[in-house]
Formats: C-alpha cells, sequence, structure tokens
C-alpha cells in the first residue's frame, strides 16, 4: 500500500472497537502489523480518550468490582490506558487487558504482604510513568508501622523498596492523577487526616495540604474509618464525603469546593466479576461486562463511582506479552457485554 493508503486506512481503523480491531487483523499481513504497531496502539487509545472527553454527557468510564460475586479479596488495584491491575488471591498480582484478553503475572510481595492483607492494612496504586514509559505498581505494607511503600515496574517485574511513612495505612486504591497517586493516611496520635502522593516518574512520596475545613482534618472518635474519600471528577483530583454534600476539587494545587454546572454528565462502568469455577485451573472465572446505562448502572458524574478508577478499552498490553491473539494466556475469561 503506499503512504497515503496507510494514512486513509488509519482514519477507519482508529474509529474501531478493540473487538473489530483484533478481527481485523486476520485480514492482511500488512493489517496486522500495522494494527500492532507501538504507533497505532497508542495514536487508538488517544482517540478513544479524546472521544470520551467530548462526549457531552460521559463523565468517566470507569472499572469496580461486583463484590456480591468475588472472593472476598479479591481487589482491583487500579487502570490505565485499558489496562487493569488485580489482586485476585492473596499474594498475586495480573495485569490484565479485558478487551484483548492478555495478561502479565507480576513477582510476589515478601511473606509480609499475606500478614497485611490478612491485617487490610494496605495502600495500593497502578499507573503509567510516561518519563520511562513504563507502567508501575505501588503498594504500602503496614507490618508494622512505619508504611513501608514499594514499586514494581512491569519491565523489570521486580520490587522495590522505595521509602517509608511514618502515618498509618487507611487501605485502599490510590487516585491515579496526571501520573501521580494519591491517598489517605492517618496520623493516629493526632486524629488528623493526611494525603500523601507519589509520583510515578520520580518516585517521590509527598504530603499535600488540605482543604481549609475542620471536617476534612479530624477522624471521627466514633469509628477508626474516616468519613471522606479522594476521588476523581472531570480529571480532577476530589475528596467527597457521603455525610455532606461538600465535594473539593484540586485547581492549580490548591483545594476548591466543586460547583457542578454539567448535571447532565454521568458516569458509567465497566463491572469485574470473579466468579469460582471448578473446571478452571486457577479457581476463578473473571467476566468484565460494560454498562452502557441501559440497565440502570449510571450514575452522575459527581456521584458513587467517583473514587472507582477510569477505564477506557485500548489495544495496550502488558509489557513482555505480544499483542498476538495466538499467544494470549485464556487461563481466565473476559467478556464485554454491550447494553
Amino acid at each position: 500500500m503506499t503512504e497515503l493508503a496507510f494514512d486513509v486506512l488509519e482514519q477507519i481503523l482508529i474509529r474501531l472497537d478493540v473487538k473489530d480491531l483484533i478481527r481485523c487483523k486476520s485480514v492482511y499481513k500488512s493489517w496486522k502489523s500495522f494494527i500492532s504497531s507501538p504507533r497505532f496502539v497508542k495514536a487508538h487509545l488517544n482517540h478513544n480518550i479524546k472521544s470520551d472527553r467530548d462526549n457531552q454527557r460521559l463523565g468517566h468510564r470507569r472499572i469496580r468490582i461486583c463484590y456480591g460475586v468475588a472472593p472476598n479479596l479479591s481487589c482491583i488495584v487500579g487502570s490505565c490506558n485499558g489496562l487493569v491491575c488485580i489482586y485476585p488471591i492473596v499474594g498475586e498480582f495480573l495485569v490484565i487487558n479485558p478487551s484483548t484478553r492478555e495478561e502479565k503475572k507480576l513477582q510476589t510481595l515478601p511473606n509480609e504482604f499475606e500478614e497485611a492483607t490478612i491485617r487490610r492494612l494496605i495502600t495500593w496504586g497502578f499507573g503509567y510513568d510516561s518519563y520511562s514509559d513504563d507502567y508501575k505498581v505501588v503498594v504500602g505494607l503496614e507490618t508494622p508501622p512505619p508504611t513501608r511503600f514499594h514499586v514494581l515496574s512491569l519491565k523489570s517485574n521486580t520490587w522495590k523498596v522505595i521509602g517509608e511513612s511514618k502515618y498509618h495505612s487507611m487501605g485502599g486504591n490510590g487516585i491515579l492523577c496526571d501520573g501521580v497517586l494519591y491517598w489517605f493516611m492517618a496520623n493516629i496520635k493526632l486524629k488528623k487526616l493526611i494525603i500523601i502522593s507519589f509520583d510515578l516518574s520520580t518516585e517521590e512520596l509527598k504530603k499535600i495540604p488540605q482543604p481549609d475545613d475542620v471536617d476534612y482534618k479530624t477522624i471521627p472518635k466514633t469509628s477508626p474509618l474516616f468519613k471522606h474519600t479522594l476521588g476523581l471528577i472531570q480529571d480532577r483530583l476530589c475528596i467527597y464525603s457521603k455525610h455532606s454534600s461538600k465535594i473539593w476539587v484540586m485547581v492549580n494545587n490548591k483545594w476548591e469546593q466543586y460547583i457542578d454546572r454539567q448535571q447532565s454528565k454521568y458516569d458509567i462502568a465497566n463491572r469485574l466479576s470473579v466468579v469460582s469455577d471448578s473446571q478452571n485451573k486457577r479457581g476463578y472465572v473473571y467476566t468484565f461486562r460494560h454498562d452502557d446505562g441501559q440497565s440502570g448502572h449510571r450514575a452522575p458524574c459527581n456521584g458513587k463511582y467517583m473514587c472507582s478508577s477510569i477505564f477506557v478499552k485500548s489495544l495496550s498490553a502488558p509489557f513482555d506479552i505480544p499483542l498476538d491473539s495466538a499467544a494470549v494466556s485464556y487461563r481466565w475469561y473476559c467478556k464485554f457485554i454491550d447494553g
């Protein structure tokens, strides 16, 4: 094909769904090579991200686990560029692409991780480091305090300790925003909440300011849990609470009260189910369902999905795993159901 033909072909293919692109690979060898190229994978990803942002009714697409079906310890660690890091069983991490059914099993953490899991003293997250062109998993373990942070890059598949925090882990996923992960932690003695950030490129932990509001600074004496939750709204870090209508957003490194000027927008969720399967060697079957809202699984963009990870369909693959569908491991099963 001529260069012009490839330009035209790209403009056609870039608008297709992932499942259609996988089928297109079998049309011509040249198409397979073109669709599998890093340039096209990135262009297709950017097109899908832009399409979602330009959608006047869509807030964000999210991915979340169905706790009514999943085993108690199954969790989503985070999601970025169509890749999802999951924790299906104690001591095991997987990075998967639900759209292409590719996966990578990550190296296990030291023995202290299992103890932290049982005690639910884990802070973790997943994201993309644009500087090194690598994806990273971050885990903070408190066994005992202080909380020690471990990082694994998918290229090396090796854990390393990058620092410690004197604050106590509150558990839960890190909120990914512009290449930085954010968590709530606690100063138990002073009964104060702390926000810790981790830059995926510099691998630096920092304490960041909080809104100038007394409700955000003290852990309730009647409960060990904090009242507020970190989330993402309109691509901005936010803090919200089920006990209050207030939402604060980070704008130019300063907290502002959120004013909803886009009440017509909604979030939709891709749901991850984990069910037992006696015929499956792993013991579980993973099913991904895309909800377009017709079945009622949508919420206002300032609603219940704000703390769920952002998701976009893509051809992105975990490192060291080819895009050739013949090489894909089918030890788990995933499926998108539209509608």
